[in-house]
């Protein structure tokens, strides 16, 4: 008899052991919550040790990722109660590294986790970005110097362009400072600029491609900031290296007679005139973007006016001898202007750590 009870309570044991590792992974965090729920702390741990814990393996992909965050805060929760702060802190980092913008729920979260998150980074270090777009651009015309008498117009023609970035929270600590927020960036610029000559005697269409590296140092200054929306005005300048410039020049003539060779029209392949033009110029930029969360990353579209500061022709009496055959040869005193607009993603970078005691 006695050996028929004890052979039918190791079937027992080995039928509830054999059942618990039976069970899904979700169900066994259920049975973990339940008994945290309860004040079987200690029954907690050595379920975790005995069966669950190796869910959270990392090759086991099991749990999704809000089983997961839940699994480290149940691990969190169970070490503070058991007064044992390093693995409180170990099973803290785990989970604000699976997720790393946890958000604290002061009405479920219990107090004690709520000030354990607080000793840790939790904000992103930096954010990086990329975005590509196009410009429109203009001349400001200081001096006239070309020799067409008759109307001058600038045709708009977009360009391109393509920028990576960084942002900084320089003054997250400052209240009066904590929405600017210090971007770099740096990028690659292809304008065009199209002027338009017309006069008795020809009409001259000179199509000018540059090609610069730009730098740009800008702020910005969050005039909406929520979890999902975020709206920023944006200021700074901008330094650029002209990589090249080349005109494509083409010209009517259109009156008649041996001597103008009347109704003749001459296109010029792509004439290199860098030489012609300064290497380096500064720009103002002012404009603005919004911002939406979609998913970890931010989507972004940005607009901006850049206005030149200096001429970019190196002398407004230039004579560019190898487009004097296409009816060019001169250019005004001018300096650049122009809208762009773009759209891209910037992506936080977090570093989360145990942060220093004051």
């Amino acid at each position: 008899m006695r050996l028929t009870t004890s052979l039918l309570s190791l079937a027992l044991v080995f039928f509830a052991v054999e059942a618990s590792f039976a069970q899904t992974c979700a169900e066994r965090l259920t049975a973990a919550q339940t008994a945290y729920d309860e004040g079987r702390i200690h029954d907690l741990v050595d379920q975790f040790q005995q069966t669950w814990g190796s869910c959270l393996n990392e090759n086991n992909l099991e749990f999704t990722k809000e089983e997961r965050v839940q699994a480290y805060r149940l691990l969190t929760l169970t070490y503070l109660q058991l007064d044992e702060p390093e693995k409180a802190d170990e099973y803290m980092l785990l989970m604000l590294g699976t997720d790393p913008e946890y958000l604290l729920n002061p009405s479920v979260d219990p107090t004690e986790f709520i000030n354990l998150y607080r000793t840790f980074r939790t904000d992103p270090i930096f954010r990086i970005g990329a975005r590509f777009g196009t410009n429109t651009n203009f001349s400001h015309m200081k001096n006239r110097v070309t020799p067409y008498q008759g109307a001058a117009t600038v045709e708009v023609t977009p360009g391109f362009q393509a920028f990576v970035s960084a942002e900084f929270d320089l003054f997250r600590n400052k209240p009066t400072l904590e929405k600017l927020i210090f971007n770099p960036e740096l990028g690659f610029v292809s304008r065009i600029v199209t002027d338009y000559y017309e006069d008795d005697f020809e009409k001259v269409r000179v199509v000018g491609r540059f090609n610069s590296l730009q730098l740009n140092t800008l702020a910005h200054y969050n005039l909406i900031m929520n979890r999902r929306v975020r709206v920023h005005g944006t200021f700074g300048i901008s330094g650029q290296y002209r990589m090249s410039v080349t005109d494509q020049i083409s010209t009517e003539l259109v009156t008649t007679g041996e001597e103008t060779g009347g109704g003749e029209l001459l296109e010029s392949p792509n004439l290199d005139v860098t030489d012609g033009y300064h290497s380096f110029d500064m720009e103002i930029i002012a404009g603005g973007a919004l911002r939406l969360k979609i998913g970890r990353p931010w989507a972004t579209l940005d607009v901006r006016y850049n206005y030149g500061l200096f001429q970019v022709v190196k002398d407004r009496f230039q004579f560019y001898e190898n487009a004097v055959a296409y009816g060019g040869g001169l250019r005004n005193d001018q300096r650049f202007q122009s809208f762009s607009i773009s759209a891209g993603i910037h992506l936080p970078i977090f570093k989360h750590e145990k942060l220093l005691e004051e």
